[in-house]
């Protein structure tokens, strides 16, 4: 914000270069020696005993319209590092450097706007922002603060404030609730206006902090898991969900089957690695997966015009045989076809 400096009138010490400056608020002033680090300069008047005998002015309207940038080394130990009026004019001020010791940028005791503050140094120790006489801020190291100057302390431009930086006092910390407890507080549309409260089903879960999505059931939508292969043998769980690869560890599902002509060959199967005709009457049936042992079920069914039937024999967890014979007889006769089922675990 500029400051606007009423006409007036100042005494010059004669036979002297007299350097004329201002404070931030508008306050003029000078000295014989230089130009103050917290002050803002308007002139160097050159004086003989009783006159003006030189003029040179120092006033530089762009650096308070045009926004700066300077960029200062504070590597090293512990210590302070003073920045003069016009460098702390400058809108973005970066400090670099390796620190071996916690470093304090002393600034100008005068109201100042706003500036950025990046603390772009390495080494864990701080960097705080302050005046001489009055308090100041730490700025994290890899962060940007916007700060200003209040005439005695350095303070953030922009404090925090509720859902802003640091929590407030009296937060909940909320766990184990559903949705019908806990709100979630925002706007349902794209428009503006107060916030309210977002309206949730109950398949939604709040617990530890982390919102989630319920587990599903007969009634309720929700998050479902996919059953494992020990799962499936089990058989108990009715919210897990089955993938097709799996079906087949299922207990209750046939493991395998082929239907095959009457030379073993296959005419359509599933987990069956291949057929042998091992005489009239008699196929022997690889399995592709092996059972877990011989304890299980073969099943088959014959497809004939004669008095047939069907014998099974299980030999091992990877094979076994069908005999087709006949009802009458029992010698053994090829059939038309041979349908085969297997049951049991893998």
């Amino acid at each position: 914000m500029l400051t606007t400096i009423a006409d007036g009138t100042l005494a010059l010490t004669g036979s002297n270069t007299n350097y004329v400056e201002h404070t931030a608020a508008g306050v003029v002033s000078k000295n014989t020696t230089g130009f103050s680090a917290d002050k803002f300069p308007i002139a160097e008047v050159v004086c003989d005993a009783g006159s003006i005998t030189g003029y040179t002015d120092r006033r530089n309207a762009n650096s308070l319209l045009i926004p700066g940038r300077v960029t200062f080394s504070v590597a090293g130990g512990v210590g302070t590092t003073v920045l003069t009026a016009a460098q702390w004019a400058n809108d973005v001020i970066e400090f670099t450097g390796a620190l071996t010791g916690n470093r304090t940028i002393e600034v100008p005791t005068a109201v100042s706007r706003g500036k950025i503050i990046r603390n772009n140094t390495s080494g864990a120790f701080t960097l705080t922002v302050k005046t001489n006489a009055g308090t100041g801020k730490a700025v994290t190291q890899g962060k940007r603060a916007v700060l200003f100057c209040d005439g005695t302390n350095v303070e953030l431009a922009v404090d925090d404030a509720a859902g802003v930086g640091a929590a407030t006092a009296g937060a909940v910390t909320v766990s184990g609730l559903t949705m019908a407890t806990a709100r979630l507080i925002g706007r349902t549309t794209a428009s503006s206006g107060a916030p309210e409260e977002i309206s949730v089903g109950t398949d939604l879960s709040l617990t530890g902090g982390t919102l989630g999505v319920s587990p599903a059931s007969d009634t309720l939508a929700g998050k479902i898991e996919i059953a494992v292969q020990s799962e499936m043998e089990a058989a108990s769980s009715n919210t897990l969900a089955v993938p097709p690869g799996r079906m087949h560890n299922h207990p209750g599902v046939a493991k395998g089957w082929v239907l095959a002509g009457v030379s073993a060959n296959i005419l359509a199967s599933y987990n069956v690695s291949g057929l042998t005709d091992a005489g009239t009457g008699i196929v022997w049936v690889s399995w592709n997966t092996d059972f877990s042992s011989a304890d299980h079920v073969c099943i088959a069914t014959l497809d004939t015009s004669t008095n047939l039937f069907a014998n099974t024999n299980v030999l091992a967890a990877a094979i076994d045989v069908v005999e087709s014979r006949n009802s009458g007889s029992g010698a053994l006769t090829d059939p038309n076809k041979y349908s085969i089922v297997g049951f049991g675990d893998q």
